[in-house]
C-alpha cells in the first residue's frame, strides 16, 4: 500500500521540489569551490615554476654569447679552448671555474702566445625600468712563450651604455679630453 502511494505521488510529479534544486545547487557550488581552489594552486604552482626557470636563463645566456664570441673568434691563427674546473669551497659547495683560452700561433705554427680569461662577472645595467647583464672578463692572463713573461689584467668598475660621444676621432686619440682620462 505504501509502494502505491508512492508511485501515484511520483507518477503526477513533473518538477523538482525546492529541497532537491537547493541540495543540487549546493553540492554544485561546493564542486565549483574546490575546482576553483584547485585551479588557483596550480595557477600559483606554474608562476614559482616560471620564476625559477627564469632564474636559470641568465646562465644559458651567458652560455650562448660565449659560443656566439667562440664562433667570431674562431679565425686563422689561434684557436680557443674552453676548460671547466670544478672543486669544492671549504663551506662544501661545489664550484665551477670556466676558462677560456686563446692560443695565437706564427707564421710557423708555433705557439707563441696564450690569454686566459680566468673570471667572468655579470655587469648589471639599469636602464629605466629595464636590467641588462653583461658576462664581462674582470680577470685575464696573457702568457709570452718567447720571453716567458705574464701580464696579469684585472678590471673593476667596468661600465656599459655611458654615452660616449665622438670620442674615437683621430684628433680625440692622438689628444683624449680631460673629462675621459680619470
Amino acid at each position: 500500500m505504501l509502494m502505491k502511494k508512492l508511485l501515484k505521488t511520483t507518477k503526477y510529479r513533473k518538477a523538482f521540489s525546492l529541497v532537491e534544486t537547493i541540495a543540487v545547487l549546493t553540492i554544485a557550488a561546493m564542486v565549483l569551490i574546490a575546482t576553483l581552489n584547485i585551479h588557483s594552486r596550480v595557477k600559483n604552482a606554474v608562476a614559482a615554476i616560471n620564476e625559477k626557470l627564469d632564474e636559470n636563463i641568465l646562465p644559458t645566456e651567458i652560455l650562448q654569447r660565449i659560443a656566439e664570441d667562440l664562433d667570431t673568434l674562431a679565425a686563422p691563427g689561434f684557436d680557443t679552448a674552453i676548460t671547466i674546473k670544478n672543486k669544492r669551497d671549504p663551506s662544501g659547495y661545489d664550484m665551477s671555474q670556466l676558462t677560456i683560452q686563446n692560443r695565437f700561433y706564427d707564421k710557423n705554427n708555433k705557439l707563441y702566445r696564450i690569454i686566459e680569461s680566468l673570471k667572468v662577472e655579470t655587469v648589471e645595467v639599469k636602464e629605466g625600468e629595464k636590467v641588462q647583464k653583461f658576462p664581462t672578463v674582470v680577470k685575464s692572463v696573457v702568457s709570452d712563450l718567447n720571453t716567458g713573461s705574464k701580464t696579469e689584467m684585472e678590471f673593476a668598475n667596468v661600465q656599459y651604455n655611458i654615452n660616449l660621444k665622438d670620442i674615437f676621432t683621430e684628433r680625440y686619440l692622438r689628444r683624449p679630453p680631460r673629462e675621459v682620462k680619470r
